[in-house]
């Protein structure tokens, strides 16, 4: 092996203990908190499988204020939210029942029809996050 090739070598192997001390620091110093990890959603039914087609993930932050009921729908497609504030009652039409406050993750029922209350003194804040795809829409709304 050349002096040059050598030198290549060392150089590049200093730079990744450097980069990798760097990141292993930045690590470190980050805090990661798992909130979840499941495959059913909040009824114990199994999520179930992914629509095949061209993914779209849509992210909403939504608001209710106290008091309010939202139309009876449901998800054809897989829906993650975290609870930011307040409290929201969510009810199945077979009378499955759930109540989230600030700090909960919420694993959305699939394809069962269902309606969210704003059941607390402030405004029920979460973070809606959707796992879609284009052909497909979010939510359907019972006529």
């Amino acid at each position: 092996m050349c002096e040059c090739m050598k030198k290549r070598i060392t150089v590049f192997l200093l730079l990744c203990f450097f980069l990798a001390g760097l990141f292993s620091s930045s690590y470190e110093q980050a805090q990661v908190e798992t909130l979840l990890v499941t495959t059913t959603s909040w009824d114990g039914e199994q999520i179930g499988w992914y629509p095949y087609g061209t993914p779209e993930v849509s992210v909403l932050k939504i608001s209710v204020p106290p008091g309010v009921q939202l139309a009876v729908h449901k998800h054809p497609i897989p829906l993650v939210a975290y609870m930011l504030s307040g409290e929201l009652s969510v009810e199945t039409e077979n009378g499955d029942t759930a109540v989230f406050k600030a700090g909960d993750p919420i694993v959305e029922v699939v394809e069962t029809w269902h309606f969210g209350q704003s059941t607390g003194e402030e405004d029920a804040v979460l973070v809606a996050f959707y796992m879609g795809v284009k052909r497909l829409p979010n939510t359907i709304e019972k006529k």
